[in-house]
């Protein structure tokens, strides 16, 4: 009984899983998670052949880790949405970090994200939707406009290395702003996902190894584009039905060990 009761725990926990992948099929950057089982052992015996081995005493969800594959990528008609198209990740510090007239990064907890949804807000920082401020190759925070409100330009694009341009409203040639920092890793499955399509650096990702978009394997910057999420929806609801039949074959388990257990006790009154 104690065996099924562990298969039940780890479907419940792979459910959850699936269910998380499914809620967010729609969110720009997501990278869907999947799980990983393993067995338990408890008291060993002695096998045919004299050896000596160790009786399973059910399952365990071992592991969960994140699919990494690019998800597909969509056109929008805001020239501040970028997408990765390849390796990399756009780096991002909190909200405040940086100040009119302040814009260094030193010191900051910085953050990695797939998910390129920014625009530029009062102050002129490129941020997204939190308020996350978008980080330059330079290590300062990306600014569009000094003053915000007497802007220099009037329309901005971004090309494929990350560089960012505006164009004058003196109708002059355009003038580099900006350059997107992209960063890699050793081992990107070491990130340790934070909530709101950021990560951070982990114990087992290597350090950050900074660069630019299409530099040294990185990927190129795709304009007014995001990357969707990329969870595979048949798959997911075939692992839910797969989790959900498990899970009841675990309780069935459970409902013999019980009726086994009614039996012998009426056998000794």
């Amino acid at each position: 009984m104690y065996t099924a009761a562990s298969g039940m725990d780890s479907f419940t926990k792979a459910i959850s899983v699936v269910s998380d992948n499914v809620a967010n099929v729609n969110t720009i950057g997501y990278k869907a998670n999947e799980v990983l089982f393993a067995d338990l052992v408890g008291a060993s015996y002695s096998t045919l052949a004299g050896t000596a081995n160790r009786a399973g005493t059910g399952t365990t969800l071992l592991a969960m880790r994140s699919d990494f594959t690019q998800g597909p990528v969509m056109s929008t008609s805001n020239w501040a949405d970028v997408a990765l198209n390849g390796d990399g990740y756009l780096v991002m510090v909190p909200p405040g970090t940086a100040t009119d007239g302040i814009t260094s990064v030193a010191g900051a907890a910085q953050y990695y994200t797939r998910d390129g949804s920014l625009h530029v807000d009062e102050n002129g920082f490129l941020v997204n939707s939190q308020g996350y401020q978008a980080v330059g190759y330079d290590g300062t925070v990306i600014q569009i406009e000094t003053d915000a409100a007497n802007p220099a330009y009037s329309d901005y694009y971004v090309e494929a290395d990350g560089k960012i341009y505006g164009m004058p409203v003196d109708g002059s040639e355009p003038v580099q702003i900006d350059e997107f920092r992209v960063s890699t890793f050793p081992d990107q499955e070491g990130l340790v996902r934070q909530g709101g399509n950021l990560y951070v650096q982990g114990p087992y990702s290597g350090n950050p190894i900074d660069g630019t978009a299409g530099a040294d394997g990185n990927g190129k910057i795709m304009a007014r584009s995001l990357e969707n999420s990329n969870v595979d929806m048949t798959r997911e609801l075939v692992n839910m039905v797969i989790y959900q039949a498990d899970f009841t074959a675990n309780t069935k388990s459970i409902t013999v060990g019980k009726e086994m257990f009614d039996t012998i006790n009426s056998l000794v009154r």
